[in-house]
């Protein structure tokens, strides 16, 4: 289960990545005028995503990419309140609900989903029980050797630690490269840069 959600961790970074850069090269459809303001939000939302893995998100970040969303809607509404061509606002529009969806993704899967309770009872007495009957086995053959009780003590241990890592989206020493974002905040600053 946490490998899975690892790996979807991963798969959603670069989808959202594919997204806010398709978003922003496709803020050219919309009318001149509203072109910089998307782009600026846009620009403004890759630095908010373009976070350290082992920080937690605040909540703060989170409303804030919400208002993002919400401003870049606004946007879209008022061309269609002006009866813009519809093709065009059509490019930038599923660029901007992607981005609404992979945000909602990125938000559950990393934040919200977690093993569950009873998963985490389960395992640990498994684990107990494992060690007594070792522990037993060893008793009455009376020839058990300490360094495999070591061992099988260590590798449960192991097991439960990278459970417990994989199922934490920002702590730990397995965490989601976040290069991708990184490379494309750089890439937008340069852009805004050279448009203003």
């Amino acid at each position: 289960m946490t490998a899975d959600r690892f790996n979807e961790r991963k798969a959603l970074l670069l989808q959202e990545v594919n997204t806010i850069q398709a978003a922003y090269l496709n803020a050219s459809f919309l009318q001149l005028d509203k072109q910089n303001k998307a782009r600026d939000l846009i620009a403004e939302y890759a630095n908010l995503r373009d976070i350290d893995p082992s920080i937690a998100v605040t909540p703060e970040d989170v409303a804030r990419s919400e208002e993002i969303h919400q401003a870049l809607w606004r946007l879209i509404e008022a061309h269609i309140a002006q009866d813009y061509n519809a093709d065009y606002l059509r490019q930038f529009a599923e660029q901007v609900n992607g981005m609404v969806d992979l945000h909602r993704a990125r938000v559950v899967v990393g934040l919200q989903y977690r093993i569950p309770g009873p998963l985490w009872l389960s395992l640990y007495f498994m684990t107990i029980l494992a060690m007594l009957a070792i522990g037993y086995q060893l008793g009455i053959s009376r020839g058990g050797s300490t360094q495999v009780v070591i061992a099988l003590a260590l590798t449960f241990s192991t097991v439960i630690l990278l459970v417990a890592d994989l199922d934490r989206a920002n702590e730990g020493a397995l965490l989601v490269d976040q290069s991708p974002m990184s490379d494309l905040n750089l890439q937008l600053k340069e852009l805004q840069e050279a448009a203003h």
